[in-house]
């Protein structure tokens, strides 16, 4: 006797809702958008400013400086080489981006920048579009990248070039150079902003 044998389907997976603050921060996002656009419709009841200060209040600085989690880079007097710039998402909510992003980047001690490359590191937001000071001392850079800045818990580093001066010692570490890059958790205006450090170590000299 032959018959046709039924198979349960599999179950519908679902996303899990995330922690309760997570929520109330996406929620606040989106009410902040809307309060935006009722605000541009319907007149001034609900302003830019209310809908943003809804948006951000009791908000912890989640974005910072990671420079301390990796090791400068080594680039002798004289020499050109890669130096990188980082950032760390210390909370578990993972913003997204939803302007323009915007890096200036000040070179540290007395470098100078090769090139107008700001080249994203794995999977950092990019590409960048980027223009030199005419002392080749900053970079200032756009780009359009929408999406999560940084994941949760996780660092992403941005990487430059750099010339070093012949006329440096060998032997210093140099931390001064400092990077400002604005971004856009919840609504295009106004911006977020997080400074970072970063920097150079001119290595052993030569036996």
């Amino acid at each position: 006797m032959t018959g046709t044998q039924e198979t349960a389907a599999p179950p519908v997976a679902h996303r899990p809702p995330g922690p309760p603050h997570r929520r109330t921060l996406r929620w606040a996002c989106r009410l902040a958008a809307v309060a935006l656009a009722v605000g541009a419709v319907v007149g001034p009841a609900v302003g830019p400013a209310q809908a943003q200060a809804t948006a951000r209040a009791g908000f912890p600085e989640r974005l910072v400086d990671a420079s301390g989690d990796y090791p400068l880079p080594v680039i002798p007097p004289g020499t050109s080489g890669p130096a990188r710039i980082g950032l760390k998402n210390t909370s578990d909510w993972s913003g997204e981006n939803y302007g323009r992003m915007k890096f200036t980047i000040n070179a540290p001690s007395t470098a100078r920048f090769t090139d107008s490359t700001l080249a994203p590191v794995g999977d950092a937001p990019g590409p960048w579009a980027c223009h030199r000071s005419v002392d080749a001392r900053q970079l200032f850079c756009v780009s359009e990248y929408k999406g999560v800045v940084v994941p949760a818990g996780q660092v992403r580093q941005w990487q430059v070039n750099l010339q070093v001066p012949a006329d440096l010692p060998y032997g210093v570490q140099q931390r001064s150079g400092l990077a400002w890059l604005s971004y856009n958790l919840c609504t295009p205006d106004p911006e977020d902003e997080t400074t970072m450090q970063w920097g150079f170590d001119t290595g052993s000299a030569p036996a």
